[in-house]
Order: structure tokens, then sequence, then C-alpha cells
């Protein structure tokens, strides 16, 4: 028999308006009052900045895991609380008390609670009755018997509570007080090779087999969004266009669908996507253009079947002019909606998502088609659109028997819904390297500036600087510090990330963030991969992908094979299919005409991993601030730890090394703020050479320029105040660059280097 849910009868009533401010009590600690139903509520701010209610139950348990999304949205609920008040009521109130006096000065959060978990659950287990029995000896088995990845910061924190516990004997705490933290010493043995490799975790990352495949699904449902929207559009403004909604159109449709050959078919699908492009974009138009009150206004009419009102004088001249939005008021609402309560509900409902759906639009004029001894056809249509349809694939499981739930497959396709997010990200994570956090938190804007046009100014070409944000240190105590991702203008991702955008931003009236904060990778990581069977080259499923597995440098051996004889795309599905074999479903992929970018895009891909692999910094970065030492060989751009024996490449044969635009790709060159102003300047020389000879650039310096530049990016993001020390060195050699008479640098020497 289940256990009885006993927060869906109870509900946590909360009076207590009260925050965890001075209270006049005679040990110091805030007081503990429930109200009559046993419960306290505190106001609380938790670690991320939210506020929140603190809720503490002395009568039944209520927790985040057993209440529905209403009633548990906004709190939090300690799990020590409700046992230990069940075993012993005076300890448990204290405790209570305790961390109300806490979450006076600190964030609720998981480092904050786990000193009273797991106290607590020692005081049940060994049965002690009162705080003033606990001794020394206690503390030492709470410790040991609760191994954390950071057992340091268990220590104080048990050793904090301890001290604030009013019960606890003086004696005890100051023995507690007195007791410094070490690790526990463990004997070492003799690792045999294999457990050496599976501590390293050498073979972690993805292999190039699995990595490829990611690329590649990806790329194919991108590729189905851009094309299904190129498609549409083209559609939209060619003479072949007919809408559902003329007397012309429906006829078309039904026709189209009675044939029942693929072609035909898709030709239907065409109108029905059409007509959804339109009227959506036409209800984006309103949501963002309309004021609140026109708003308001528009649904009322709806609601009362005042067709005829639907469109006002005070509605803006871009409202009014839209062909869209007077397709969707004087044609689409009054045919689809009628004066149908149910159908006007839905149509509230689906507008304030992903948009009105194809169902809802046809529904009225549809139903009576399908009665005349068409629904088998019908049905066939609908299939045909779901088999056909990649994309759809990669993310539901369907069947004849299952009705299909979820997002509509035309608001899918064109790129409306948040599959879309999860594309990119997926994208962006394997393409960068950079961690979940980074990506999620990359703004829409800059100040008024879209993302998509903060140029990076150190590029040889045209590129978009995306910067996300990444918190280091461990319980709050770091510091959240920018990451950047460099996306060349001419590359298909930044294509699909401006496509991204604009529809985004026809969609959201203010955007804080580039993609949607909730977590999508979470959510389809699993089912992306099980429906496309990603598999390791021994058959085996990878099951969820683990974006921690990325390869932060990728495109090894298989790529040298697969390009060393490649003459055309033919080839290219030769070698890749057969070492792919047991992938089918990429295989198939591959073959077809219409993923041509899909393969492009992972090539070009595996390309520049590969090319960052040879073009890596190798010399030290001092970005703490660091002087520079005494007796130091300096060079234009670094200084020399040792001259006579440079590294930059293999197999030199040099006495005394003077190639200094080798110096930041060799371990002996040492890197200071100072040498930041000399990295810029020569960056300026590189592109200068660029422009006037990209022969000469591409066989001497275009590996040393990309090398200067992640010296750059490095010292801006990972220094104290890297920004400004980026403005200042930027400033410094564009007053250089600019004048006749300084030249900061010697000039580029063209010789065999």
């Amino acid at each position: 028999m289940a256990r009885l849910n006993k927060f869906k009868t109870k509900k946590v009533i909360i009076k207590d308006k009260k925050d965890l401010g001075e209270v006049d009590t005679f040990d110091g600690l805030p007081k503990f009052e429930p109200n009559k139903n046993g419960v306290v509520a505190h106001q609380i701010i938790k670690g991320n900045g939210d506020k929140a209610k603190l809720i503490l139950s002395c009568n039944y348990l209520v927790s985040s895991l057993n209440g529905n999304v209403k009633e548990i949205k906004g709190k939090v609920f300690p799990t020590f609380f409700f046992p230990l008040y069940q075993y012993n009521k005076n300890i448990a109130v204290e405790f209570a008390r305790v961390l109300f006096s806490f979450l006076r000065v600190t964030k609720y959060s998981s480092a904050t609670i786990r000193p009273f978990n797991i106290t607590a659950q020692y005081l049940i287990d060994e049965k002690i009755t009162a705080l003033n029995k606990l001794s020394l000896k206690d503390f030492n088995q709470i410790i040991e018997r609760n191994p954390m990845k950071r057992p340091k910061t268990v220590f104080n924190s048990v050793k904090k509570l301890f001290e604030n516990l009013p019960s606890i004997n003086q004696s005890v705490k100051e023995e507690v007080n007195e007791l410094l933290f070490s690790y526990k010493k463990t004997l070492i043995q003799e690792e045999t090779f294999e457990e050496r490799v599976a501590s390293a975790k050498l073979n972690s990352d993805y292999s190039d087999y699995v990595m490829f495949q990611i690329y590649a699904y990806v790329n194919a449902c991108l590729s189905e969004i851009q094309d299904t929207i190129t498609g549409t559009l083209n559609y939209l403004n060619g003479p072949e266009y007919l809408s559902f909604f003329e007397e012309k159109g429906k006829q078309k449709y039904r026709s189209l669908i009675a044939k029942g050959d693929d072609e035909s078919l898709y030709k239907a699908f065409l109108i029905e996507l059409g007509d959804v492009y339109r009227v959506n974009n036409a209800i984006d138009l309103l949501k963002i253009k309309l004021t609140s009150f026109d708003w308001i206004k528009f649904k009322e009419n709806v609601s009362s079947s005042n067709y005829q009102s639907l469109m006002t004088a005070t509605w803006p001249q871009e409202v009014t002019k839209s062909r869209d939005v007077v397709f969707l008021c004087c044609n689409v609402i009054p045919t689809s909606l009628l004066n149908i309560k149910r159908y006007k509900q839905e149509f509230f409902q689906q507008i304030e998502h992903s948009g009105l759906s194809i169902d809802l639009l046809y529904r009225s004029k549809r139903s009576t088609f399908r009665e005349i001894n068409n629904n088998e056809k019908f049905h066939n249509f609908q299939l045909y659109k779901l088999d056909n349809s990649f994309i759809f694939s990669s993310f539901y499981n369907f069947s004849n028997k299952v009705k299909k739930t979820g997002p509509s497959l035309h608001h899918i396709l064109l790129g409306r819904t948040k599959h879309f997010d999860f594309l990119l990200i997926l994208l962006l994570l394997a393409e960068s390297g950079k961690n979940k956090e980074v990506i999620l938190t990359i703004p829409s804007h800059i100040n008024t500036l879209p993302i998509l046009e903060n140029d990076d100014l150190f590029s040889s070409e045209k590129c978009a600087e995306l910067i996300g944000f990444k918190a280091r240190g461990h319980l709050g105590q770091g510091a959240v510090q920018p990451e950047s991702i460099i996306v060349p203008h001419q590359s298909p991702l930044f294509r699909l990330l401006k496509l991204f955008s604009s529809i985004r931003d026809r969609q959201i009236k203010h955007r804080n963030f580039f993609f949607t904060q909730s977590d999508v990778f979470k959510l389809w990581r699993g089912h992306f991969s099980v429906n496309n069977q990603l598999k390791e080259k021994n058959g085996d499923l990878i099951g969820p992908i683990l974006s921690t597995k990325f390869r932060k440098v990728f495109a090894g051996e298989m790529l040298q094979k697969w390009l060393k004889n490649i003459k055309n795309k033919d080839d290219l599905i030769k070698a890749v299919a057969n070492d792919l074999q047991n992938t089918i479903p990429l295989t198939y992929l591959l073959q077809s005409s219409t993923t041509e970018s899909m393969v492009a895009t992972a090539i070009v891909s595996l390309q520049m991993k590969f090319i960052e692999h040879h073009q890596i910094v190798a010399a030290k970065l001092q970005t703490k601030g660091q002087s520079p030492k005494e007796n130091r060989i300096q060079r234009f751009l670094c200084d020399c730890l040792d001259p006579y024996n440079p590294d930059y490449a293999e197999h030199l044969n040099i006495n005394y090394c003077k190639q200094f635009d080798n110096c930041l790709g060799c371990s002996k060159a040492e890197v200071y703020e100072e040498h930041l102003s000399n990295i810029i300047y020569r960056c300026f020389q590189y592109e200068e050479l660029l422009k006037i000879n990209r022969d000469l650039y591409d066989a001497n310096y275009v590996i040393k320029h990309n090398r200067a530049k992640q010296v750059i990016e490095i010292f801006t993001s990972k220094t104290s105040n890297g920004h400004k020390i980026h403005s200042t060195a930027f400033t410094d050699a564009f007053q250089a660059w600019e004048d006749p008479d300084n030249y900061l640098l010697p000039p580029l020497l063209h010789i065999n280097t």
C-alpha cells in the first residue's frame, strides 16, 4: 500500500510574516513560535539570491518531493526537522532556533543546512536524548560517519553548530574549538597499470566516433529547421502561394491530401506551414507592439465574438498595415473560432505559449472534409508529416496507437519551441568546450547592443564575441568571471544563431538572456541520445549525453583519415559511412542531399578543433598580477626563461633562439600584464599583413596570430579587473599604431620560421 501523501491533505498555512531579525530572548536566539497548524514560516534568502519561505512543520512531514508545484513554489523544507521533532521536541526546537540565527547573516544553501542534517541523524541513530550528553568523541564520530568531497568544510560547519547550541556543555565546546582539521592518513598501496589508467580517467571523454554523431545529428535537426523556414518563406513569397482560408486554397489543400502521393502531401504541408507562420507572426507582433490596454481589449473582443472590432484606430501603424495581422483578424479568427467557447479557450491558452496550432486553426472547416470518406487519407497525411521529420523523431517516439502530445510539429520545424534552444546549446557546448553555466548566462544584449553584434576586436575576420559567466570558488566565496565564445560571421553556426535570435525577438518582448533559462539540456539529452541511437564503436549505446565528456580538442585520427583522399561529397560519405557502419540512421542521412549542409558544418567544426590543437599557447601566463623576475631575459612578447632550449616545435636545432614570434608557443616563455600592449600591437601587424598578402599570412603567421589572440582573451577573462587591463593595453597599442613616429615593435620578418 502506497504511503499517504500528507502534504496533499494538509496545506501549509503561512500567517507569520516576520523575518529573522533581532529578537529579545534569554539566550539571544530567535523565538520558535508555530501557528495553530504547528507550522513555523520565515522569510529567507536562498543561495541564488531568490527570496523564499523556510517551512518547519511539527505535526506532519512536508517536503519538496511530495507536494504539488503551486504549494511548494518559493518554499524550502529542511529535512532534519520533522524526524528530529518526533524523536525529541526540545532538541529539534533548539536546532531550529540556531538555524534561524545563522540565516540572519547568511543565505540558505545545502552548505548551510548540511551540519544540521548530519548531526540530527547522529542523535537519532545513537539515541542521544539531551544535548548536554554530547562529548568530544561524539563530535569526532559525526565527522567520521560523513565522508564528503570537502571534509574540511564539513568539519568547520559542524564545529560552528556545536559552538552555537546553548545546551552543549561549555567544556565540550572549548575542546571542540581547539581542534584543528587534518586529513585522514591512508596507507599507500601500489596500483596496477589498469587502476592508474582508470583513476586518471584517460578515456572519460567521448571518442571522435561519438562526437561526430552528436555533431551530425544536431546539425541535421538544425538544418531541418533552417530549411523549413526558408522553404516556407519562399512559398509565401512565391506565385504558388495559397491559404486554407481562401476558398481556392481550401479546395487545393483537400485535393492534394486526396491524391496521397509524397509530392502532393508535401505541398499540402506547405499550405499548413504558411498559415501557421503568418498567424503566429501576427500574434507575436500584437503581443510586442500593442499596449496592455489594447491587448486586453483585443482579447475581450475575441471572447465576445466582436470580430468586426478586432482592429482599432489606437493600434500602431506598423500593426495595422501588417498583411499578417489583417489576415489573422479578418480571415483566420472569425473562420476558426466562430462562436464556440471551447475554441476560444484553446486560442487564449495557445497564444500564451508557443503559438496557434494547425489543429485549432483548421478544426471547424477540416472536420467536414474528413467525414466524406477521406478520414484514412487524412490519417496517412498526418503520419507522412511525422515520418518525414527527422527532428521530431530525434525527440519523440510516436506510434499509431498513441496520441501525440506536446508542441506542434509545425512550431518545432519553424523554430518556435525550446527544441531550437536545446540544439544550439548542445552545439555551442560541443564547439566551445565551455561549461553549461557559461552558455546559459549569455545575455541577449550588452547594454543596448545585441550580443550577436558584439564584435571581437582581435579576430582576423569578422566575428561575434558571445560572453557568458562562470562562478568560480566554493560555497559562494568565489567570483563570477566572464568567458568568451568567438563565432565567425561566415560560419553556419553564426547564421543559425542569427535565425534563432530573430525568432525569439519576435516571440519575447524583453529577453534578458539569449537562451531559455529552463534546463532544456537536462530535459532532452536522454531522449535525443536514445532516439538517435548514439553509439560507441563497439555498438554500445552511450546513454544520456553528458556535456562534461565533450572533448575540448578533438578531430584527430578519424578526421585525418577521412580528409586524406577526399575529393568530393560522395567520397566523404563513403569514408564516414564505412567507419560508422553501426550507426545506420547517420549513414542514411549522409546519403541525403537535403543534409549536405549538415555534413559541411560537422566537418568544418572538426577541422577547427584540429587546427586549434596545433596552435595552443604553451607560454606561462602570469594572470594573478605577479611581478617579473629581477634577472629576466626580455623579449618583445614575453620574458624568456631559457633561450638556449626553446620547444615551440619538435626537433629544433638552435643554439640561441631569436624567433620572437614563436615565443607564445614555447614553454620557456612567461607573459606578464606589461606585455599585453605589445601583443595587441603585434596583432595589428598580423592583420595588416593579412590584408596585403593572404598567402604569406597563411604560410607564416596564422598560428602565431591565433596564439596571440588566445593570450589576450585569457588575460582579459582570467585576470582581476581583466577588462580594465585590456582596455588600457589596447589604448596604448592603438595610440602607438596611429603614431607614424612611434614603433612599439619592429616590423614582421618574412622568413621561413
